[in-house]
């Protein structure tokens, strides 16, 4: 068993001699090492040198305890095993670049072994038992995906570092995670997906933090009442909004500033009343403004009907006729104009087109 010493000044320079080596043969033969459903104990240590991809999916593998040299590894996947701690990948550190340990025993990760793998861009912890994660520097320039769902995190993790170049976090059925702090958002800068479902949230969160990249925000299966539009007329990159399960009862009019805010809204199993206060959404699907996925649970007449079923008509009790139609203008406005669904009044932008097309 070597040193546990070796990660010397004379082992990282042999490392980074064999990895120059490696890249200058451009004959390489990269290969695939897979043992997947295969009774396994331990870790073997029969992998070749030019192995990229490990995959040892479904055996009984409890501890990883030391990996040898592996120059040009860049997948490690070990889901639906027993790990009971978190693998030392100390000798494939610098070219590890996606981590797969779903489905595992874990409790706890260790900070060093994290903070090492400096290449990581994938981490993949799904069904777990973990209640916390080191936010370590380490991969903070390279680390876009972070899957933490169906764990025991007692609280949003801190992200301060870890989260710096993070493009998609998933977070969902994590129970005792009852809100999503708006202090602990500002770190993510670059978060263009939030996958945050099951988690008992009753309140909508404030995700203003992230609103110049937050592409993708999947709230089902909480408790939320109530959309905070004014949170929502802020997320002006949202493409697509899921809703599905929860109990709001009225959507607010999505169109009233910006009509290309939503383009795919999905909110089924939800209470929602199919009356007047929705002839806005039937109004923007048409113009293609918004895509809906929904059952009407109000008023009784159109309870169990998909939304695709209903008519305008059958919006009944109208107060006020609604309108989210854009307004024509060619490639020289530097304004456009959109119908105030409440006021009835023009609304003008003086800044570049929101809309490249007429809709």
């Amino acid at each position: 068993m070597p040193s546990k010493h070796r990660t010397s000044r004379l082992w990282q320079i042999w490392r980074i001699c064999i990895v120059f080596v490696f890249c200058i043969n451009h004959e390489i033969h990269m290969e695939l090492y897979s043992r997947t459903n295969q009774k396994l104990t331990c870790f073997p240590h029969d992998i070749s040198i030019n192995t990229t991809e490990l995959i040892l999916a479904r055996n009984f593998i409890e501890r990883v305890d030391y990996i040898d040299a592996l120059p040009i590894l860049r997948t490690a996947v070990l889901d639906f095993n027993y790990l009971q701690s978190f693998p030392d990948f100390i000798n494939v550190s610098t070219t590890l670049e996606t981590l797969s340990l779903n489905n595992n025993n874990l409790t706890s990760i260790s900070s060093d072994y994290l903070n090492q793998l400096v290449a990581l861009k994938s981490l993949l912890l799904r069904s777990n038992r973990l209640r916390s994660i080191p936010d370590v520097e380490g991969p903070k320039h390279t680390l876009k995906q972070l899957d933490l769902s169906f764990n025991e995190l007692a609280n949003f993790p801190e992200l301060t570092a870890l989260g710096t170049s993070m493009v998609e976090l998933d977070i969902s059925y994590n129970r005792n995670v009852k809100s999503i702090p708006t202090e602990k958002l500002i770190h993510l800068a670059n978060l263009t997906t939030l996958i945050a479902v099951g988690l008992g949230l009753v309140r909508f969160p404030d995700v203003r933090p992230v609103r110049e990249t937050l592409e993708h925000l999947d709230l089902r299966q909480n408790q939320i009442v109530q959309i905070d539009l004014e949170v929502l007329k802020e997320l002006s990159k949202l493409k697509t909004f899921k809703l599905d399960d929860n109990n709001i009862g009225t959507v607010p009019n999505l169109c009233m500033r910006y009509s290309t805010m939503v383009v795919t809204l999905t909110i089924t199993s939800n209470p929602i009343r199919c009356d007047h206060t929705a002839r806005w959404m039937k109004i923007a699907e048409m113009e293609n403004v918004i895509s809906l996925s929904l059952v009407c649970r109000y008023p009784p007449k159109l309870n169990g009907v998909s939304w695709s079923d209903v008519q305008m008509n059958d919006l009944t009790d109208a107060t006020e006729e609604f309108s989210c139609v854009m307004f024509n203008f060619d490639a020289e406005c530097h304004s456009c104009k959109l119908t105030d669904p409440f006021s009835g009044e023009l609304i003008d932008f003086d800044q570049e087109p929101i809309w490249n097309t007429i809709v």
